[in-house]
């Protein structure tokens, strides 16, 4: 048993180890900066999925409060209506290892 979870965390910090000398690039920035009022869909290439209609989420005004420290917020905020569950808004995000 002792063996067993000897080699377990050696496994464990081994791991770790491997995993720490990964890196990532942003594959894509989204700032929300569309006129208050539109529809999300549409805009910067966010797409309507689910039953088609019409649009129920939109841009609302404002943005959040970047705490202390932080560059300054900036874009709008997204307006969730409950109104319909089967429209959904999504953005295509790039495919990091086929980007054809």
């Amino acid at each position: 048993m002792r063996k067993t979870l000897l080699a377990l965390s050696f496994l464990t910090a081994a791991g770790g180890f491997v995993a720490s000398g990964a890196s990532a690039s942003q594959l894509i920035y989204e700032p929300f900066d569309y006129p208050s009022g539109t529809a999300i869909a549409g805009n910067g290439g966010w797409v309507e999925a689910g039953t088609a209609g019409t649009a129920v989420h939109s841009v609302g005004p404002g943005s959040l409060t970047a705490p202390s420290g932080f560059p300054a917020s900036m874009g709008n905020s997204a307006v969730l209506k409950a109104a319909d569950n089967t429209e959904f808004d999504r953005l295509n995000i790039p495919n990091a290892f086929n980007p054809d």
